[in-house]
């Protein structure tokens, strides 16, 4: 099982700064998503950076959530 996401920081270009609970530290990019069904209302980036994390998930405010391996499969690593 992947790590679970410990704390994220929505930015301004819809990527979000992730430390995971194995204390690495990445950046994932939302932006391959956003054509895509409910994931279309986060281009609004006051929409995007309506989430909370809830056991390690990133949710929004209209029920869209983003699986905590797809986030840490697809972050960049900081080496």
């Amino acid at each position: 099982m992947n790590p679970r996401i410990e704390k994220a920081v929505a930015n301004d270009d819809h990527t979000f700064s992730i430390v995971f609970t194995n204390k690495e530290i990445g950046l994932f990019d939302l932006k391959p998503f956003l054509d895509k069904g409910k994931f279309k209302e986060l281009i609004e980036i006051r929409n995007f950076k309506r989430f909370h994390l809830d056991d390690g998930v990133i949710n929004w405010y209209n029920d869209l959530d983003i699986s905590p391996d797809t986030v840490y499969l697809m972050s960049v690593k900081n080496k």
